[in-house]
């Protein structure tokens, strides 16, 4: 099949379709995610960032760039990404938009609302160099005890943040029904960047970033249900055992 589009000839070997339920590759990194599809040779992106999601804080801690390399032309799905361009120039991408961004900007995430877009240019080796999700030996056989609280309170629940096998948990969420979940881990000028989501059939989502440096653990975990706000808590925590040492 040939068609023309604005001069240029595109020719396809057959049909496709895919969907975002299940990407080619995930890339994860803190306060977000980037699927990605490839069809007839072009690779498109989703990118969910969550309430909070700062680029300045997420990614270029990681990349060691002024600002985000990366040009971008998107649809704006739903939330609302606000943009900040070398030149000082600054917008707000909000659901319907959308938005051509050259090299050279900061965005982050305003309001509670995830916002979530579709790239069709700048997400091939977008967080290519923080897909670390099989890096799970940084942190595997360590356990981490302390304070799970909500943001704003002075006291929590006695939590111990397990990881093994590839997986993480909370023993203070057990309750809740949210159980274990897969974690990725990443290192960084000598600390560790870990992330995962654990789901409770009854509360919703938590979505857990924390950053590890020597024994010490500092985590921040958005829970998320339909229909509300999200709920912002952290967790101070030190190490208590890892594989051969207690």
């Amino acid at each position: 099949m040939t068609t023309h589009t604005h001069g240029m000839v595109a020719t396809f070997a057959r049909a496709e379709v895919k969907g975002f339920e299940t990407p080619d590759e995930v890339r994860t990194f803190p306060k977000g995610k980037l699927e990605l599809l490839t069809v007839g040779g072009a690779t498109i992106g989703r990118a969910v960032f969550e309430p909070g999601w700062h680029w300045a804080k997420s990614v270029q801690p990681l990349v060691n760039t002024k600002s985000c390399e990366a040009p971008h032309f998107q649809y704006h799905v739903s939330g609302v990404l606000r943009v900040k361009m070398d030149d000082g120039s600054e917008f707000d991408c909000k659901p319907g938009d959308i938005s051509l961004l050259p090299s050279g900007h900061d965005a982050w995430v305003v309001g509670s609302e995830p916002a979530v877009i579709v790239d069709f240019q700048g997400m091939i080796d977008y967080a290519r160099g923080h897909d670390h999700a099989k890096a799970t030996d940084l942190l595997d056989g360590k356990s981490y005890q302390g304070l799970f609280i909500e943001k704003g309170n002075s006291t929590g629940d006695p939590d111990t943040l397990i990881f093994a096998n590839g997986r993480f948990r909370s023993t203070a969420c057990d309750q809740y029904g949210y159980g274990d979940a897969a974690y990725s881990a990443i290192e960084n000028g000598g600390n560790i960047h870990f992330n995962a989501e654990t789901q409770s059939a009854r509360y919703g989502k938590l979505v857990w970033t924390g950053v590890v440096t020597g024994d010490k653990l500092r985590g921040e975990i958005l829970m998320v249900q339909d229909g509300k706000p999200p709920i912002e808590n952290f967790i101070n925590a030190t190490l208590v055992s890892e594989a051969g040492r207690k």
